[in-house]
């Protein structure tokens, strides 16, 4: 069966409407979620501020509160794509098997972290560090998507995520890449500084930037709530394309929007 390439835009177009129209519902429907994550924020600002005379110890109290940050923000999003109603009383609810998991794949990933440095310095390559990075963030980008919908964890959710970004890489990057022109403005040698340098479990800071790069002075926080909402509705968004795609191949979403 030969497909074109306009039955294959059209397929992929029809997703992306999708899961634009369900992320922005959902939005709407928990907003209580957008305080909930500055007041995370906040309190990571103050912990970090608070604990850093501590060393090593502080940066692991800072750290282990960040998981558990996470933990709760991953929460937050499964019950908002799940289409449940998230109160206010509901954002205190914390998944103790989500919390492990999340550590799982943060000590790999740390793991790997030592070894890029390690393999960088001992080549005395410094751009050597930059390109493992910019792999590792590429190729794992799906990782907080199969963590709190799949469920995964440790070596087999980054595994997870590498085959769905293997398979998907175009459809899911797009979007993002929309949404990141501003950094693309200032050059591409920035965006990918910026790309490399992202959080593996919440790589979604140059969305959150994004505003930031567009309004200055004055309407600083202004830029800032607006980088907030944008961000959080990136993941919902990423969450429902990740489901989307997750159904079928290419080929089966094209075949799909022939027929419809």
């Amino acid at each position: 069966m030969n497909l074109k390439w306009s039955e294959i835009v059209t397929g992929t177009l029809a997703i992306y409407v999708a899961s634009a129209r369900s992320a922005t519902a959902g939005l709407r429907r928990n907003w209580v979620i957008i305080p909930g994550i500055v007041g995370l924020y906040l309190a990571f600002v103050f912990l970090s501020f608070a604990l850093g005379s501590l060393g090593m110890l502080g940066g692991f109290l800072v750290s282990l509160f960040a998981l558990a940050a996470l933990t709760l923000y991953y929460n937050w999003l499964s019950q908002t794509v799940t289409r449940q109603r998230v109160r206010m009383v509901d954002l205190k609810e914390f998944d103790v098997a989500l919390f492990f998991g999340i550590i799982s794949v943060s000590f790999v990933l740390w793991i790997a972290s030592l070894l890029v440095e390690s393999v960088a310095m001992g080549a005395q390559m410094p751009g050597l560090q930059l390109l493992l990075s910019l792999f590792i963030i590429f190729a794992c980008n799906a990782t907080p998507e199969v963590l709190y919908l799949n469920r995964a964890e440790s070596v087999h959710a980054l595994l997870e995520a590498f085959r769905f970004v293997r398979d998907n890489a175009i459809e899911w990057y797009l979007p993002f890449i929309l949404l990141s022109l501003p950094f693309l403005s200032l050059g591409f040698d920035v965006f990918v500084i910026q790309f490399a340098s992202s959080y593996p479990l919440l790589p979604i800071s140059m969305v959150m930037e994004a505003p930031r790069a567009l309004i200055s002075g004055e309407f600083g926080i202004l830029a800032a709530g607006l980088g907030v909402i944008l961000a959080h509705w990136f993941m919902l968004f990423r969450a429902h394309l990740f489901q989307e795609l997750s159904r079928g191949t290419r080929r089966q979403r094209a075949f799909a929007a022939r027929q419809a």
